[in-house]
Order: C-alpha cells, then sequence, then structure tokens
C-alpha cells in the first residue's frame, strides 16, 4: 500500500520515540501539527494514508505510556482538527480496507480516548471548547460536589467528578462501525460521545436519536476486547425519555434503534384467522338477510335498521377482502398496491360513516319518541353519509399527497396509509374520522343506557335493578359490533408504544381480535341477535325439513300434509309474536 511521503515521515518519527529516540512530551505538539497539516491536503483520500494517520495516534500514544509521560493539553488544537479532517465525507470510501474483519474505526476510537487520557489537565485548568466539524473536544474543570453538563453536537453528558472532565463528541464514525447488538441490525446516532473523567462511577447523557414509533432504542458503549456494541450497565430511558442514557462506567457511548419495530407473537396469524372467519360470516349474514327480509322487514324502523347493516357488512367485506389480498406487498405490484390502499382506505371509512348512521337512527329513536323518521329523507342521508362522505376524504387525501405518490399518500412495505408522526401522514385521514365517529356512537350508547336506568331509579326494585343490568348487558354486547366501539382501542394504540410492556401488548392483542373478528360478531349480534331474524330462520329451516319428509313419500303429497305444514307456520309465528310483545 503507498503511503505519501508526509505521513510515511510522520509515522516513522512517531516510531522512533516509540523506540526511545526522542523525548515525546517535547515533540508532541509538532507531531500533531504535522499530522493536522498531512490530513488538509488532498493526497490523504486513500485507505493507505487514512490508516497510517491513525497509526501515527496509536503509536506517539504508545510512546507515551512508555515513557510515562504525558503533553500539555495545547495540544488538543490541533489533535481536534487532525482527527476532525479524517471524518471528512469525501473520505468516506477510504476508510474500507482490503481485510473488513480488522474495524480501522475501532482502533481511531481507541487512539483518541488514549490522546485524551494521555494529555495533562491540571486541576485549576479553565472550561474550554474545541470545535471542529467533525470532532468537538469539551473541557470542564473539577468542582466540588457540583455535576458536569457538557454540551456539544446538541448532546449532553452529566457525571459527579471532582476532578477536570473531558468530553469528545465525534460525528460520522457510528457508522463505520459494525452496526449490531446481538445479532440484531440496528440504526445508530451520528454522534458517538467519550467522556473521561476520575471518580465518576455514574454517568447521564443524552444522545440525539429520532425513533420511530414501537422501534426500540439501546443505549451502549463500544467494548475494545470484543470490537463491538454492548449495552452491559447502561439502561434506555424508555419511551417517555428516548434519548436518555444511563451508565454505571465511562466509555465511548452511543444510542442505537432497532431498524425492525417490535413484532407481537402470533399477532399476524390472529388477524388473518380473524379476517378469514369475518369474510365468511359476513357472506353468511348477506345470505341470512336475503332470506328473511321480506320476513322481518315490516316497518320504517325495521327497514332503516337493516338496509344501513346490508350496507355496513357489503363494505367491510369487501375491505376484509381488500386487506387480505396484501399480506405480502413485496410480492405486488406498485399499481396493485396502490389500489388495495384506496379500497381500504374507502371502505373502512364507509362502515365507520354506515356505523354513525345506525348511531344516530337509533338516537333519534330513543330521544324523539313520537316523531317518526321520513324513508326518503333519512335514506338520502345515510347514503350520503356512507359513500359520499368517505369519497370526498379519499379523493382529497389522495390529490393533497401527491396524487397518491409513494411514500407520501401510502408505504409499499405495509399496503397501508403513511404514518410520519403526531398528527403527520396520510393515516390522519383514516384515524380523525373514525375516532370521531366511535366518540359520537359511545354517546348514542351512553344515552341508550341512561334510558334504561331510568324506571329502576324511580321504582328501587332489586329485581327490576338486576333486570336493568341484564338489559345494559345485553345493549353493550348487541350495539358494540355494530357501532364499531372496539375501535377506540385504536386510540389506545396511538398512545401507547410497544416498548411499554405489557400494558401496550394488552392492548395491541384485545384490538387485533376485537376487530379482525368484527365480521363474525356482526352475525352474532346483528343476525342472530335478532328474535325476528331468529324465528324466520326457523320456520324456513322447518319448512325445509318438512317439504323433505312430505317429497320423500313420492306421489302420496295430501291435503292433510300441506295443513299440517300450514298449522306449523301459524304456531311459529304465534310463538314469534309473543316473543316481540315481550
Amino acid at each position: 500500500m503507498c503511503v505519501t511521503r508526509d505521513l510515511s515521515d510522520l509515522l516513522n518519527d512517531a516510531k522512533d520515540l516509540q523506540r526511545g529516540l526522542g523525548i515525546v512530551e517535547k515533540n508532541a505538539y509538532n507531531i500533531f501539527d504535522r499530522l493536522r497539516i498531512s490530513t488538509e491536503q488532498q493526497t490523504v483520500n486513500s485507505f493507505a494514508n487514512v490508516n497510517a494517520s491513525v497509526d501515527v495516534l496509536a503509536t506517539i500514544t504508545n510512546a507515551s505510556k512508555i515513557q510515562n509521560s504525558q503533553w500539555d493539553a495545547k495540544v488538543l488544537s490541533v489533535i481536534a482538527k487532525s482527527t476532525s479532517n479524517l471524518l471528512n465525507g469525501s473520505l468516506n470510501d477510504s476508510w474500507k480496507g482490503y481485510n473488513e474483519n480488522e474495524s480501522l474505526a475501532s482502533t481511531y476510537l481507541k487512539a483518541i480516548e488514549d490522546v485524551i487520557n494521555q494529555t495533562y489537565l491540571p486541576t485549576g485548568h479553565t472550561d474550554n471548547d474545541l470545535i471542529q466539524e467533525n470532532v468537538q473536544i469539551t473541557i470542564y474543570k473539577g468542582s466540588d460536589a457540583n455535576s458536569k453538563s457538557i454540551n456539544s453536537f446538541k448532546v449532553n453528558a452529566t457525571c459527579q467528578s471532582n476532578s477536570p472532565t473531558v468530553q469528545t463528541a465525534i460525528k460520522n464514525l457510528a457508522s463505520k462501525l459494525p452496526n449490531n447488538l446481538n445479532k440484531q441490525e440496528t440504526d445508530p446516532s451520528d454522534i458517538i460521545l467519550s467522556v473521561i473523567a476520575d471518580n465518576c462511577n455514574k454517568i447521564k447523557l443524552e444522545l440525539r436519536k429520532d425513533r420511530l414509533p414501537n422501534h426500540e432504542m439501546y443505549c451502549v458503549f463500544w467494548n475494545f476486547s470484543t470490537s463491538q456494541w454492548s449495552d452491559e450497565g447502561c439502561k434506555w430511558g424508555g419511551v417517555d425519555n428516548p434519548n436518555i442514557c444511563e451508565c454505571e462506567h465511562l466509555s465511548a457511548f452511543t444510542i442505537l434503534m432497532a431498524k425492525e419495530p417490535i413484532k407481537l407473537l402470533y399477532n399476524e396469524e390472529l388477524t388473518y384467522a380473524g379476517l378469514g372467519l369475518s369474510i365468511g360470516s359476513l357472506t353468511l349474514c348477506l345470505v341470512i338477510e336475503f332470506l328473511v327480509w321480506n320476513a322481518v322487514v315490516k316497518s320504517n324502523i325495521a327497514h332503516f335498521r337493516h338496509t344501513v347493516l346490508v350496507n355496513i357488512m357489503v363494505s367491510l367485506l369487501i375491505a376484509d377482502c381488500s386487506f387480505l389480498a396484501s399480506p405480502t406487498p413485496s410480492s405486488n405490484p406498485s399499481n396493485w398496491c396502490l389500489s388495495l390502499t384506496v379500497m381500504k382506505h374507502f371502505c373502512y371509512l364507509a362502515v365507520f360513516f354506515w356505523m354513525m348512521c345506525l348511531g344516530l337512527g337509533l338516537l333519534h329513536q330513543v330521544i324523539f319518541v313520537f316523531v317518526h323518521l321520513r324513508k326518503k329523507v333519512y335514506l338520502g342521508l345515510c347514503f350520503f353519509l356512507g359513500y359520499v362522505c368517505p369519497l370526498i376524504i379519499v379523493v382529497v387525501t389522495f390529490i393533497s399527497h401527491n396524487n397518491g405518490a409513494t411514500g407520501s399518500y401510502y408505504s409499499t412495505e405495509t399496503c397501508w396509509l403513511m404514518y410520519k408522526g403526531v398528527l403527520k401522514g396520510s393515516i390522519y385521514a383514516f384515524l380523525l374520522p373514525v375516532f370521531v365517529i366511535v366518540f359520537v356512537n359511545m354517546f348514542t350508547m351512553a344515552i341508550v343506557i341512561s334510558r334504561i336506568l331510568k324506571p329502576t331509579l324511580s321504582e328501587g326494585s332489586s329485581h327490576d335493578e338486576k333486570e336493568v343490568a341484564r338489559s345494559i348487558v345485553k345493549t353493550v354486547v348487541l350495539l358494540t359490533p355494530t357501532l364499531g366501539i372496539t375501535w377506540i382501542l385504536g386510540l389506545f394504540m396511538q398512545m401507547l408504544d410497544l416498548t411499554k410492556q405489557p400494558y401496550a401488548q394488552i392492548v395491541n392483542y384485545a384490538f387485533t381480535f376485537f376487530n379482525s373478528f368484527q365480521g363474525f360478531f356482526i352475525l352474532l349480534t346483528g343476525c342472530f341477535g335478532e328474535k325476528r331474524v331468529n324465528c324466520s330462520l326457523n320456520m324456513i329451516s322447518n319448512d325445509s325439513v318438512l317439504l323433505a319428509g312430505t317429497f320423500s313419500n313420492g306421489y302420496w303429497f295430501s291435503t292433510f300434509q300441506l295443513l299440517n305444514i300450514k298449522q306449523y307456520r301459524l304456531i311459529k309465528t304465534y310463538s314469534c309474536l309473543r316473543h316481540k310483545l315481550r
């Protein structure tokens, strides 16, 4: 490997000092100043020259240890400049050597720490900042019982020490070190913070790193013996203090962020199982509505309710199918992923707007008992809210996010809307309307429950109180799936980061369970939970059995058997009417 003459001579002079040919204390400034000049030259842009420059730092430091001597603090100004020059962006490729197993960056970091350790700092030394583009060396004098708060490159370090404290902040070095922790790939902070002080047993660090939601952070130090990051003795401040680290020792620190978010065990499997069951349940529910429509829709109120339910089912069915169609977006074409995102955005919004129509209809029925809704007005309003409003939201969101551009409107990794931070990203064009509707429907449910409670408050009967309690439970169970109340868990999901264990995990699993199985719950409460639907289904079922038994006798189909069928229908109709009157 070819090295420039200046660096070659400089390295030889440092090796002479290491062999004892000269006094380090007298020659240190000259060596470091010549290194500064050499690293400012354009000819340094090769691995051989960068490696030689780092060797100069390591060699002269070793020579100082051998001679048991230290150099004056004035050399730190030229050290800061020369070490900063080596980290300029133009030299990034020059750090890549022929042998990837040996880390030049680790040697560089060790050399800087050793250089600082070999610097003599008297007790009365004044505070000083040596600021360069990529390296800042900050010196704080000793102060009894006072902590040191060091600020450089927007990072802070605080420790208890009576001796001078030297902090070195280094930019553009972390990316040159192996960025994994316990075989997990991580994304490092831009800054490595090295703190040197005597009698400092515990240090508090503030390291800047933008954290993505549900991504774990690790406070680490560089372990020179293993040549890798280690979190031993360091503790992360958690989601409430994401940039804070506390460590029980001094070293070169940084903060790492996991490249992948925390994944909940079996959460995806639960989601797809629930969606599959929901799709089957919604299909069955639509078939049931088709079979019993004429039997159960006998009034305007029944017509309103079942019309809204059918539209909720259709919208949710299409949305769930679109969700299942995009489990592996990496294998889907970009246009297909965009189409699925738009479809899910529109259909899920339509589900909630139709749920709001159901809630408003129920609210009107409870409050204005003697004022009947006009069929055309109510259905016209429902179809406007159910389909036109979601369409307007989707179109405006699509256009305002670069006409549906990737990374602006949707993500190709999830085939869903983008989240870019608190109240940032297209996802809020879905979340905000949903949460508003959920709160409106929760208000509706509260009004219904208050109406149920009124007779009990006036009568004060213990028996009636039990009946009212049963009625309240029944109301909550029947209305929760069709009004989308379980989606309130989504609000808590946005508030709780997955690093907050175990509360975030419990909320996430609950949200996944209730909302992926929503179609199944609608089948139970919206179809099987209605007595008139059950009566109609029983009549259809028993008619089929009687007819099958009758036709099995061939041509012996008598008038007596027909009368039996009609008699059975009358009995079932009377039974259903009794249930209705109750």
